[in-house]
C-alpha cells in the first residue's frame, strides 16, 4: 500500500513539474516573439522654409540615445498657356534632416525624449518661355533646431512606433535668380525662425 502511495505521489509530482516546464517554455517563446529591435524604417514629416515635406525615415529608437535620418524629394512639371505663348515650369525640392535624441522617460509602451536636429534644403525652379525668356531660381538652406517628442506603441503591435514631435528651428536661406544667359539677376539671404510639429510612423525590426 505504501509502495503504491509513493508511486502515485511521484507520478503527480512529475506531472506538475512537466506542466510547469511547459508553461515556462511557452512564456519564453512568447517573450522572444514580442522582442522588437531598435532599428526602424518608415514615414516622417518635416518642415523647412520651403514647406512641409513627406520623408522616408531611418530611425534608431532612443535607448536612451538614438537618432534619425529623414530624406524627402519631390518634383513637378507644368505648362501655362498665355496669350500665344507657353511657359513650361519644372520644380524640384530636396530636404535632408539628421536628428539626435535622448530619452528622459522610458515606459513599457512609450518614451519621452529631447534632442536636436540639423538640416539641408534645396529648391530649384526652371522656367522656359519663348516670349519672355527663360529663367532659373535656386534656393538653398541650412537649419539647426531642438525638439521634444514622444513615441508610443500598442501592446498588440509592439513593432510599430508612432511619434509626435514639437520644436523650434533656426534656418538660413540663400535665393539666387538667373536669366537665360546664366547671369545672376537677384541674390538674397534670409533668416527664418519658428516652431514646428512633426508626426511619424516607423516599423522596427
Amino acid at each position: 500500500m505504501k509502495k503504491l502511495l509513493c508511486i502515485s505521489i511521484l507520478t503527480a509530482l512529475t506531472a506538475v513539474c512537466a506542466q510547469a516546464e511547459e508553461k515556462k517554455d511557452v512564456k519564453k517563446e512568447t517573450a522572444d516573439e514580442d522582442k522588437v529591435g531598435f532599428f526602424g524604417i518608415g514615414y516622417q514629416g518635416m518642415n523647412n522654409s520651403f514647406g512641409y515635406h513627406n520623408g522616408i525615415s531611418i530611425r534608431f529608437a532612443p535607448q536612451p540615445i538614438g537618432g534619425a535620418i529623414v530624406i524627402s524629394q519631390a518634383s513637378s512639371n507644368g505648362e501655362d498657356q498665355m496669350a500665344g505663348s507657353t511657359a513650361e515650369t519644372t520644380t524640384s525640392v530636396f530636404a535632408l534632416q539628421g536628428k539626435f535624441m535622448w530619452s528622459l522617460i522610458e515606459r513599457k509602451n512609450s518614451d519621452f525624449y529631447i534632442g536636436g536636429l540639423v538640416g539641408l534644403g534645396y529648391y530649384q525652379t526652371e522656367t522656359k518661355n519663348a516670349a519672355t525668356g527663360n529663367g532659373e531660381e535656386e534656393d538653398a538652406s541650412f537649419m539647426l533646431g531642438f525638439l521634444a517628442g514622444t513615441e508610443f506603441r500598442f501592446t498588440e503591435l509592439p513593432e510599430i512606433g508612432f511619434n509626435f514631435e514639437i520644436g523650434y528651428n533656426f534656418e538660413g536661406r540663400n535665393d539666387e535668380n538667373k536669366n537665360a544667359a546664366g547671369t545672376t539677376t537677384g541674390d538674397y539671404d534670409t533668416a527664418f525662425g519658428g516652431t514646428y510639429v512633426s508626426f511619424g510612423v516607423n516599423y522596427y525590426f
